[in-house]
């Protein structure tokens, strides 16, 4: 028996067999093993994980060790231009592109549901002074830190359904594609926000980058036709999905309004298949080129960096990443280096996306450090 879609609780998932194959990696970039179930659901199109009790079991586990950017110390993940190199925090980067497209009044109050240990809080009060801000998680290990945040209202945990008061705006950065059941989740959000209020959500985008399919704890993959026709449902009009803010993810504002027209029904499962194949690519890549190399390195120290090494069984010596928070430091139990100290004739193979791949490896490459760009997509 197919599963139901956990999403529009309407159709069921067709599976795709080869993904149990895959090894995964936790959204804390520690790897973790195989037998994860993938599919995509024949009615609405939402590329999804089977949320069962296996699932859930499981993300108890992840989430009773889990550590935020564990990588740099706590740091807040950097995103980088691939060409120069040059980078900026990701809150940063979301806030200067949303005050292209929505006016943030002098005051007001916010939540920031699922607020880690308070990166996207620190940005915004930084640029809007006068507002008060909340912060909700599921454990309390960040609170003491967050409270020490100019403006900072309060701290809860616990359901989102009583959280006091309303809010003026609401910021889902990278929390929901970890809810089993997201449209209940939408319409809790919603009850908690003034008419008219603004909700900014920050996604992965599998269609950018398809290792984000490999993490176990996501229950769920979004494509902009998939947020968009989900938000809709909940009560929210789509202002602005676009996937240029940000390089691999999905950023969507939206505002509190009656449920508009659902969507026409994406192609999912066609990039999908696409991914599918790609990944199995990038791995058997990888795998050959570690075997020729004397000294073989990951490029990154993310998602892709942690599978990629879990697939490789130890081939893999090294990690490279520009993030000034991560070099230098350990990875996997393993040194993370500058680009510039990379002993010389090594590989270094460069896990990201197609064309982030390949214009990174031509920047760094050089001839004492061979830089090597995934293959191409489909």
């Amino acid at each position: 028996m197919k599963p139901r879609c956990h999403i529009c609780g309407e159709g069921n998932v067709e599976l795709v067999p080869e993904f149990s194959q895959l090894r995964r990696v936790t959204s804390d970039c520690r790897p973790w093993s195989a037998g994860g179930r993938l599919g995509t659901c024949e009615s609405c199109a939402t590329v999804q994980t089977v949320v069962d009790a296996q699932w859930q079991a499981e993300c108890r586990e992840i989430y009773q060790s889990y550590a935020i950017y564990a990588q740099g110390g706590g740091a807040e993940q950097r995103v980088f231009d691939s060409s120069s190199g040059a980078s900026a925090s990701r809150s940063d980067q979301l806030l200067d592109r949303l005050a292209e497209v929505a006016g943030i009044p002098k005051q007001g109050r916010l939540i920031d549901i699922g607020c880690g240990n308070g990166g996207f809080l620190r940005s915004f009060i930084r640029r809007h002074p006068g507002w008060r801000l909340c912060g909700s998680e599921f454990d309390e290990k960040h609170r003491a830190n967050i409270e020490t945040i100019p403006g900072f209202e309060e701290f809860f945990s616990g359901d989102v359904r009583d959280l006091p008061g309303e809010f003026d705006i609401c910021s889902l950065i990278h929390v929901l594609e970890h809810i089993e059941a997201p449209r209940k989740f939408l319409g809790s959000v919603r009850s908690k926000l003034k008419a008219g209020g603004l909700l900014i959500v920050e996604l992965p985008s599998f269609r950018q980058n398809p290792f984000e399919l490999l993490i176990a704890d996501h229950a769920t993959h979004f494509e902009p036709a998939t947020i968009e026709a989900l938000l809709a449902k909940a009560g929210f009009k789509s202002l602005h999905v676009t996937g240029e803010w940000i390089p691999k993810e999905l950023s969507v504002v939206a505002r509190a309004l009656p449920p508009i027209a659902e969507r026409t029904r994406p192609m999912s499962g066609d990039h999908l298949s696409l991914a599918m194949r790609w990944l199995d690519a990038v791995r058997r890549d990888a795998i050959a080129l570690a075997q020729r190399s004397a000294h073989f390195g990951i490029f990154g120290t993310s998602i892709a960096a942690t599978w990629l090494f879990s697939e490789l069984d130890g081939k893999a010596g090294f990690f490279v990443d520009e993030d000034p928070d991560r070099a230098g430091g350990q990875h996997l139990e393993l040194p993370i280096y500058r680009a510039s100290e990379v002993p010389a004739g090594s590989d270094v193979y460069v896990v990201l996306p197609p064309k982030i791949s390949a214009v990174v490896a031509a920047r760094l490459g050089s001839g004492r450090t061979r830089y090597h760009p995934v293959p191409a997509s489909s």
